[in-house]
């Protein structure tokens, strides 16, 4: 694929298709109502549109909500598409474009929509997708028009943008040349920028602002961990963290095999890391794990005992953190725990996509019972208390501002934006 897209069923933009399948639904007169008369009483319907498929992914930005769905078969490789929908604030769809999995007979090359990231602003939209079995993936960018803007290789987890969309990176590791890098791309152009490689080495990355990135390169099972602060516009190092070194002075640990490996606050002031320490000389064999927050000068402030994987889905206010059927708050600033809850049942899962809204947590949890299939569901909690409220909502969840929430249906063919009073 280059600069200009000419195979018609990988990407297109069609009214006809638009019109075919998704319609609109807008007002209090909606054939469901507010999905979140729920969880708020007084919340009202602002639109609502219906797709002929499912909902994978639905990300906000800058006023504007991208979906992600699938039409077709549910067995993949028995034809399926993935569409990418791009709404306004007012439901509106401004541009489709369609990338195919497989299709009867044809194989295509660049693959089905894996993930999706898009840009704080809404300017900007990095598509990851995967090709097929063996073949690898692709990463295709794309600004708030929908015009195509580059594409490139990628191993996964695929490219992530920056808040402004002027910045993409990935982490990536290469198996003939044995050797772990951090790519950095100009989103604009295309043009990687920067490029961070050492062999032997497991990486990690996120954006702390536009154009600052911390990321992390070590060893799982060895004692190697650093932690870099680089700014993509200067094209400098600001500054660099051996953390192995730092923590204890021991000196034998390395990055966390079960965690994610970097985590930064949406405000960019703190960033969180997991970390274990094996007995020298027997790196097998795991002493200890411990979670470490660090501020964005790369101070250590504390480290604890890390209950599993981490986020921060409230700004600097909280960081959450999750083992598969516990949940621990804590005060980032201090480490204190604020609340536990532990379910029998459910699951850590899409712990990225937690967020706070309206004195209340949405936490993506998966259901998993003995003889019976998983099933993805939102667990919402009190924020003050941890606890439960209702029953868990079959729903894919993102707040837009502190006034507006976007939600699917049970289903997940519909989505709705909804006031919150």
């Amino acid at each position: 694929m280059k600069a200009q897209l000419t195979k018609p069923i990988v990407s297109i933009l069609i009214a006809g298709f638009i019109l075919a399948t998704s319609v609109p639904f807008w007002g209090n007169d909606g054939f469901a109502g507010s999905l979140a008369k729920g969880l708020f009483p007084n919340s009202e319907l602002i639109w609502e549109r219906e797709f002929d498929g499912k909902i994978r992914d639905v990300q906000v930005g800058g006023g504007n909500v991208v979906v992600l769905w699938w039409k077709g078969n549910d067995i993949i490789d028995k034809g399926q598409l993935s569409i990418i929908s791009y709404l306004s604030s007012k439901g509106d769809v401004l541009w489709e474009k369609i990338f195919a999995w497989h299709l009867p007979g044809e194989w295509d090359k660049e693959g089905y929509v894996e993930s999706i990231s898009l840009s704080k602003n809404g300017k900007a939209l990095i598509v990851n997708t995967v090709v097929g079995p063996g073949e690898g993936r692709r990463v295709y960018s794309y600004d708030a028009e929908g015009n195509f803007r580059w594409e490139t290789g990628a191993i996964e987890p695929g490219l992530s943008v920056s808040s402004e969309g002027n910045y993409a990176i990935i982490t990536c590791e290469s198996e003939e040349e044995m050797a772990g890098r951090l790519r950095v791309f100009d989103n604009k152009t295309g043009k990687e920028i920067w490029n961070d490689r050492e062999p032997y080495i497991d990486w990690s990355a996120i954006f702390l602002s536009d154009g600052e990135i911390a990321y992390v390169k070590g060893r799982v099972r060895n004692p190697y961990c650093k932690l870099i602060l680089f700014n993509a516009e200067s094209l400098q190092v600001k500054w660099e963290v051996d953390i192995s070194k730092k923590l204890t002075g021991e000196g034998n640990w390395g990055i966390s095999y079960y965690t994610p490996r970097v985590r930064a606050s949406k405000d960019g002031k703190l960033i969180a890391i997991g970390v274990d320490n094996f007995e020298p000389e027997k790196y097998h064999r795991m002493k200890e794990r411990k979670l470490v927050m660090l501020n964005n000068k790369g101070d250590i402030l504390w480290y604890t005992n890390p209950i599993g994987s981490h986020t921060f889905p409230y700004g600097s206010k909280y960081l959450l953190v999750g083992s598969n059927w516990k949940f621990d708050l804590l005060d980032p600033l201090t480490g204190h725990r604020l609340w536990r809850v532990k379910f029998e049942n459910f699951r850590c899962w899409h712990i990225d996509h937690i967020f706070f809204f309206r004195g209340k947590c949405f936490l993506p949890v998966v259901k998993w019972v003995r003889g019976e299939d998983a099933k993805e569901l939102v667990l919402v909690l009190d924020e003050k208390t941890g606890n439960q409220i209702g029953e868990p909502v079959e729903s894919i969840m993102a707040p837009m501002g502190d006034k507006y929430l976007i939600m699917t249906d049970e289903d997940k063919s519909r989505i709705q934006k909804v006031q919150i009073d």
